[in-house]
């Protein structure tokens, strides 16, 4: 599973997206490097992107959309909301992970799904 971040002019960037259940981030997009220029994909050198892949070609890809959510106030957290992006794949329990002090996470519950981000 790859993310897919809009950009201002309505198509695509192609990250890559952590994989929890195994804990590391999924492997590079070199193996798909050919299908993504066949669906228009330019690659960004400086960010190390896909990018103007259109919204149709996500299936195949495949990819998610990046959506910005509002989490809730957390004692370990934050004493306010506050807004952040994240994948689908990093929901569980209408909650999201949260680091706290040090390498600690600690699940905090979402208060709003705006859209894609």
């Amino acid at each position: 599973m790859f993310g897919a971040i809009r950009q201002a002019n309505g198509k695509y960037t192609i990250t890559e997206v952590f994989e929890r259940k195994r804990g590391r981030f999924q492997s590079k997009t070199f193996h798909i490097k050919d299908k993504l220029k066949m669906m228009g994909g330019r690659w960004n050198s400086q960010t190390k992107h896909w990018e103007d892949i259109d919204e149709v070609h996500l299936k195949d890809i495949p990819a998610e959309k990046r959506l910005k959510v509002r989490v809730a106030p957390h004692s370990q957290v934050s004493s306010v909301a506050k807004d952040r992006f994240v994948y689908p794949s990093d929901i569980e329990n209408n909650s999201v992970k949260e680091l706290t002090m040090g390498d600690d996470h600690v699940w905090v519950p979402i208060e709003e799904i705006y859209d894609e981000g």
